[in-house]
């Protein structure tokens, strides 16, 4: 019996949020639900895609993903783009590492978001003035070309807003 990996199966995250473009805003966490994968909520990506063909090869699926996310969040202001202020929710695959794509609290946190990608950072208030710690985004913090990390002072890892919407693009 001869057998061929189809092919393997990597959990991207896929942002339901009907935005299509790039995202900055500031938001709060309200709820996360996780799903174990093959659940009613969490359909199991495997279970369709491993089947024998007519000659008799053996098709399989491989996955390392862990379940399934759902984020319920309410948008408060918004830097750039168009999310409305209100609520939004963010569903998702989990990876292999089972790590949540937001935060568990309801502080108020810094996302930037696109098709496909989601990141992070914390908004604390300063010396009486909002600010991020952009230092914080995994995955680079370039917004619309603008590289936020670069706005931090000195070995400062944090940037007030006002400094960020001085330096992005005229809200659209």
């Amino acid at each position: 019996m001869k057998i061929s990996l189809l092919g393997v199966v990597l959990a991207l995250a896929t942002c339901t949020v009907a935005n299509a473009q790039e995202s900055l805003f500031v938001a709060h966490v309200e709820r996360v639900t996780l799903e174990p994968r093959g659940g009613q909520y969490c359909a199991d990506p495997c279970a369709a895609n491993s089947h024998r063909g007519r000659d008799g090869t053996a098709y399989v699926c491989v996955s390392n993903e862990g379940g399934c996310e759902k984020t319920e969040f309410v948008v408060d202001r918004a830097l750039l783009g168009d999310m409305q202020p209100g609520p939004h929710s963010f569903d998702t695959r989990i990876g292999e590492w089972g790590g949540t794509h937001f935060p568990i609290t309801h502080e108020p946190i810094l996302v930037h978001m696109k098709p496909g990608f989601v990141e992070w950072a914390p908004v604390t208030v300063k010396d009486g003035r909002e600010v991020a710690q952009v230092k914080a985004f995994r995955h680079g913090g370039i917004v619309s070309g603008v590289d936020l990390r670069s706005l931090a002072d000195g070995n400062e890892d944090s940037v007030t807003l006002n400094v960020l919407i001085e330096h992005l693009p005229t809200r659209q």
